[in-house]
């Protein structure tokens, strides 16, 4: 994909496997990717969310090893 191509809510969504919802939220929050905003579309840049996903690798949570919850007897 061209580094330099505007992508889509939608296409930033199923890219960062993420709601578009959400996406909205974390840019109401100023919490998600860097975003562009032309009239009412909003874009992203490849390269802002390379830096985002870059920038909190390390900060999301390991995944969770153990036993399996137990179902509730009933």
């Amino acid at each position: 994909m061209d580094e330099r191509r505007l992508l889509t809510l939608q296409q930033t969504a199923d890219y960062l496997q993420v709601a578009p919802r959400t996406l909205y939220r974390w840019r109401a929050e100023r919490r998600g990717p860097r975003s562009v905003k032309f009239g009412a579309s909003i874009r992203y840049r490849r390269a802002d969310l390379e830096a985002w996903l870059e920038h909190h690798e390390d900060k999301l949570p390991a995944r969770r090893v153990g036993r399996p919850r137990q179902a509730a007897a009933g």
